[in-house]
């Protein structure tokens, strides 16, 4: 049997393998020291939603703190997200939050702690009036009551919506399973359609070559615009320092593992020349350029040095812990019309 990977450079592969080990093991080193009780929230933050607030008492057992004014009296209690939603990942990573309720044991308030999301999809959460959904109610009612993600900023806001559930759990009456397993929906369904097309159209180029323009244009209407399901820069940052959420696996996770791998054993790309909505979108327009336009050889080499030079940085910004928003690096944000 013919050995598919003889005469592949794997080269490429393994130091992308290297720079995620890296990576990883920069930001999750091993603890060697326990890391006593304390606050988990800065009282200006906690002042955000208790604006009387004058110190704060910590919780024994769970992960916030009782808010006190400046006479001694309790405000209320501010409850912060723990190591256990670590897991919750939206685009870039995990989204904290610290939920205020008041003496009642009402919410009052959540608020976004520190987390690697692109500001335009969290604008986006926060104009939708997400982090608002649950005021007023217990933490059962809380936990009842259905929230749906806010669309152009689906992985974000869902993160927080589960976030925020699993935050609450503690406090309900009821015990609730959080869902984050990938689901079949109509949009995953739209996109595995078009991704088995791309399939064909990768292994049976010559047979579909009439089909190409069709295909490439159901990449920019369904994978771009419709489903926003695009490989990007500032997704593989945030997978590689908390891995793939589970929501994505039927969609952006199954499009790594092919871009990945079909290169690997073909020695041809995939997913810039028959997946990718943005790549699809630049062949379409080529289709229609004047034929005596050149790019100037100086610019052509400038450009294709640069893709070098744009992804150096964002790891050295990766391994040296930089607060980077990577989107403003790449225009893919775009198909996210609603945040764009």
């Amino acid at each position: 049997m013919k050995n598919p990977f003889r005469g592949r450079d794997a080269r490429p592969f393994l130091i992308l393998c290297a720079l995620v080990a890296i990576v990883w093991f920069r930001h999750h080193p091993r603890p060697t020291t326990a890391v006593g009780q304390g606050s988990l929230i800065a009282l200006d933050q906690v002042q955000d939603l208790f604006p009387e607030a004058a110190s704060l008492i910590p919780l024994e057992g769970e992960p916030g703190d009782t808010v006190m004014d400046g006479a001694g009296n309790t405000l209320g209690t501010v409850l912060v997200s723990g190591p256990d939603t670590a897991r919750v990942t939206g685009y870039g990573g995990p989204t904290p939050v610290a939920i205020g309720l008041d003496a009642d044991q009402e919410v009052m308030g959540v608020l976004l702690l520190d987390n690697m999301e692109s500001e335009s999809y969290l604008q986006e959460v926060v104009d939708n009036g997400l982090l608002e959904s649950w005021n007023g109610l217990s933490a059962t009612a809380a936990l009842r009551k259905p929230v749906d993600a806010v669309s152009g900023a689906t992985m974000s806001s869902s993160s927080i919506i589960e976030t925020v559930r699993l935050t609450l759990q503690p406090l309900a009456a009821e015990v609730l399973t959080v869902r984050s397993a990938p689901r079949i929906t109509a949009l995953v369904v739209a996109v595995w359609l078009v991704l088995l097309f791309d399939l064909a159209l990768f292994f049976f180029a010559k047979r579909l070559h009439r089909l190409r323009p069709w295909i490439l244009a159901a990449n920019v209407v369904v994978t771009g615009f419709y489903a926003a399901s695009l490989l990007s820069l500032a997704q593989f940052a945030g997978w590689s320092l908390h891995g793939i959420p589970a929501r994505a696996w039927l969609t952006t996770g199954v499009m790594l593992v092919l871009a990945i791998l079909l290169p690997l054993v073909t020695g041809r790309d995939f997913y810039c020349t028959c997946v990718c909505p943005y790549g699809s979108f630049q062949e379409i327009v080529g289709r229609w350029r004047r034929s005596d336009l050149r790019t100037p050889a100086w610019l052509g080499s400038f450009l294709h040095g640069l893709r070098g030079v744009v992804l150096g940085v964002a790891w050295l910004g990766l391994v040296a812990g930089l607060a980077l928003d990577f989107t403003t690096a790449e225009p893919f944000a775009a198909f996210h019309w609603q945040a764009a």
